[in-house]
């Protein structure tokens, strides 16, 4: 593994730990909660518009009805006093209306579709957000009783090492230790000293021969 690697690697896990660290529960969890309002409010505004958008163009269509009602009643009069010609301009007149009339109902359809579509998804981010509002309450809870049973066994911890059992405890420990240092001391020294001693007779032996 390259050291370059390696670096990456530790500044990864570091980052990591920094923000495990940061990243307390009840400040995330109330900062989801506002996420979900906003949401909320915007699909609820959203679907404001539409609905004003619908009725502006209801309206729109009442007009141009009483304009066609209007129009059609001029084309009647204009064909019984025998005026073809003013007859003719207010069929296309008329015509252009309806053209009008009908665009309106196409538009006035999208819009319902949209308005029950937005609907739902409002009613759907509302029951999400009461949900998410209730578990909240519920999770903060649990991890502030976390957090302080966790505070507590921390505290015990250290009252535990201060007092005079951890100390004997930390003594034992060191007293074994050092047995252990001892027994690999005199190991070593005791090889040294049968090493020389063998040495010492075959000497000996050798002078004899």
């Amino acid at each position: 593994m390259g050291i370059c690697t390696r670096i990456r690697e530790i500044t990864t896990a570091s980052v990591h730990h920094a923000l495990d660290q940061c990243e307390r529960p009840d400040i995330m969890l109330q900062h989801s909660v506002r996420d979900m309002a906003q949401d909320e409010r915007n699909a609820a505004n959203t679907l404001a518009q539409h609905v004003a958008r619908k009725r502006m163009i209801e309206q729109e269509q009442r007009q141009y009805e009483q304009m066609i009602q209007r129009t059609q009643e001029c084309i009647a009069l204009e064909v019984r006093s025998g005026r073809d010609d003013r007859a003719r301009n207010a069929i296309a007149q008329l015509l252009a209306y309806e053209q009008r009339r009908d665009a309106l109902s196409a538009l006035h359809s999208d819009y319902e579709q949209m308005i029950e579509r937005w609907t739902r998804h409002l009613q759907d981010v509302r029951q999400k957000l009461c949900e998410a509002v209730q578990k909240r309450d519920m999770l903060i809870h649990r991890a502030q009783m976390a957090w302080m049973q966790k505070k507590f066994a921390q505290q015990c911890a250290i009252v535990s090492d201060m007092s005079a059992h951890g100390v004997f405890r930390r003594m034992e420990q060191k007293v074994i230790a050092l047995e252990a240092e001892a027994e690999i001391m005199h190991n070593g020294t005791y090889r040294a000293v049968a090493h020389e001693r063998i040495e010492e007779k075959l000497s000996q032996y050798k002078q004899q021969a």
